[in-house]
């Protein structure tokens, strides 16, 4: 069926969770049961007392809102636990009994932030894009209705990005690339003309971040700043709102820091305030204007459990009598119409079409492009990869002495990598058994692929020791200048000779990411004594108290080691380029030497 031009209003998509399941990314249920079960997925020293508080807080909230525990999202739980850890500064209604208890327990082994951290970057973890997007390539035909298509979007993985970027689409999300330095977000970008999509992303996305800046402060032989010297030193110490490498090397911090890299990841327990910020006030406004002038919104993937999202595409149908209709798409409609009230209705009065088919079908089978032009045909019924971020910076060479705090801050990023490296084979683990007698060429591709999450947070393992022994005043035990040339993601070199490394290495993998995450786990104790205790391995005639810290956390250095041997010869066995060859041959050489 031939598709004709309309007006450039005609339709918008608005995508929820579900449209990116495809994709691999972690739906909310899945990443809710994650987090509450964080001492099953990551087993560490205080697990499990972050899984008691987390199913506590989940539970309360529950109570709060006479709701099933279930349905209390990881995004509350989140909400709940940072203003937690910030009372003194946002008060709330105090935990009651057990909740306090827990509170304070897990407070007596590691604060509130840290706990945030890990949670946090085990987070960003969860949005990643694990498999193939070509499900979505198929938008490419919408083009044909208007130009430039729009797409509202709640969630926060680059699923849409990598399609548009894989066909050769032009999109904007509303950051401008820059000739030097990151793109920076420039609301202007919306109104460019030679740009096929318009993407907005409501609640943020997993690559969007503040980049706060210290200038150094003024020196004390200066006179009072004028006006004008205030203006420029409060203009450049504001943050800048900027798009950065999805895979950074560093961490990228919580939503509510004021340090470094800050994420743009816009959830909390108070929807009201979610759109209060500038940038999410011009996404959302773009959203109503473009929703009171379509013909069509076309709904993937949203649960309608968003009580704000719901009264504005209320409102908008309701306004226009019929003029604007929905069409939801989701293999879970039953169930939606029979909780949404508004939906149920909508489609007694033909002002909704439902699909209760999974996006990728109907789109690959052009039933979704047949409905939308039959409804434009009838009357109203009345993403360039960007250059990654500075996220470890440089060392300060005039320092007399190592920085303590800055050791064992070191030390808690490192954990977090250990934590993350062991939830990816703790994911991975079913699905990697299936390959252990491997035989044939396309299993060994599908074998790669699967692997790229846990390939780069061993990259990171590499990073962060290094980073923690260059802070400890050490050489360390990796090459810095190899580590650049670890590949994330290995291009495919089509040799399969070596499918033994295969079969060879998978059962290892498994084993040796346990006994290095245990042997973190396992020597955290006696190496923070080490390095906060300057008198620690005198008695043994160390030369100094950190010496006998690295001496503890040397058999950390072999197990990481072990894992990339291991890994490199599983990529190298499924024709895959050698992602960690040079950092290898480096290992090697000192050993031989």
């Amino acid at each position: 069926m031939a598709v004709k031009n309309k007006t450039k209003d005609d339709i918008i998509f608005l995508l929820g969770a579900g449209a990116s399941v495809e994709a691999g990314v972690f739906t909310s249920e899945k990443i809710t049961d994650i987090l509450i079960n964080y001492g099953t997925y990551c087993p560490s020293v205080n697990s499990t007392a972050i899984e008691n508080l987390l199913k506590y807080i989940q539970v309360r909230i529950a109570d709060y809102l006479q709701v099933p525990a279930s349905e209390v999202n990881f995004e509350y739980i989140l909400g709940t636990l940072s203003e937690l850890s910030r009372k003194e500064e946002y008060p709330i209604v105090p935990f009651l009994g057990e909740g306090d208890f827990l509170v304070k327990k897990l407070e007596e082994k590691m604060p509130l932030n840290e706990v945030i951290d890990k949670l946090y970057a085990l987070l960003r973890e969860l949005f990643f894009v694990r498999q193939s997007v070509d499900y979505l390539y198929p938008l490419k035909d919408f083009l044909d209705f208007s130009k430039p298509l729009d797409f509202f979007t709640l969630n926060y993985d680059l699923a849409l990005e990598t399609a548009f970027e894989n066909k050769g689409i032009s999109y904007t999300t509303g950051y401008r690339k820059r000739k030097k330095g990151l793109p920076i977000w420039e609301p202007s970008e919306f109104k460019r003309k030679a740009v096929d999509i318009r993407l907005f992303k409501l609640h943020g996305s997993i690559n969007w971040g503040q980049f706060f800046k210290y200038p150094p402060p003024p020196r004390k032989s200066e006179p009072t700043a004028t006006v004008r010297h205030a203006t420029d030193a409060y203009i450049s110490n504001y943050p800048e709102r900027v798009e950065f490498n999805p895979s950074p090397v560093g961490i990228v911090e919580p939503p509510d820091r004021t340090n470094g890299m800050v994420s743009l990841m816009n959830f909390g327990t108070r929807k009201e305030l979610l759109y209060a910020e500038s940038q999410f006030s011009v996404l959302f406004n773009h959203f109503l204007n473009l929703l009171h002038r379509a013909r069509i919104c076309i709904v993937v993937g949203y649960s309608f459990r968003d009580d704000r999202i719901n009264k504005i595409l209320e409102e908008a149908v309701v306004s226009k009598k019929g003029g604007l209709h929905l069409i939801v798409v989701d293999p879970s409609l039953s169930w939606s119409r029979y909780e949404n009230t508004m939906l149920r209705k909508f489609s007694e009065l033909e002002w909704a079409t439902c699909i209760d088919k999974p996006f990728g079908e109907v789109l690959r089978d052009r039933s979704l492009l047949n409905v939308t032009n039959e409804i434009l045909n009838s009357k109203p019924n009345s993403k360039s990869v960007n250059r990654l971020i500075p996220m470890h910076p440089s060392e300060n060479t005039d320092k007399e002495k190592p920085d303590i705090e800055d050791i064992l801050n070191k030390w808690k990023i490192l954990g977090i990598s250990f934590d993350l490296v062991y939830f990816w084979m703790y994911t991975l683990a079913p699905e990697l058994r299936k390959f252990e007698q491997c035989d044939s060429e396309t299993g060994a591709i599908n074998l790669g692929e699967l692997l790229m999450p846990l390939n780069r947070k061993v990259r990171d393992l590499c990073y962060h020791l290094r980073w923690l022994y260059e802070a400890m005043g050490f050489n360390g035990a990796y090459g810095g200048e190899y580590l650049k040339t670890i590949k994330v993601e290995p291009e495919l070199t089509n040799d399969f000779s070596n499918m033994e490394l295969i079969r060879k290495g998978l059962p290892m993998l498994g084993r040796a990411v346990t006994i290095a995450f245990n042997a973190y786990n396992g020597c955290t104790s006696e190496f923070i004594r080490a390095v906060t205790d300057p008198n620690y391995g005198r008695d043994v005639g160390a030369p100094s108290h950190l010496s006998m810290a690295e001496l503890v956390i040397r058999d950390d250095i072999m197990r990481i080691y072990e894992i990339v041997t291991i890994l490199n010869d599983i990529y190298k066995g499924a024709g895959y380029e050698e992602p960690f060859e040079m950092i290898r041959k480096d290992f090697w050489s000192r050993i031989d030497n």
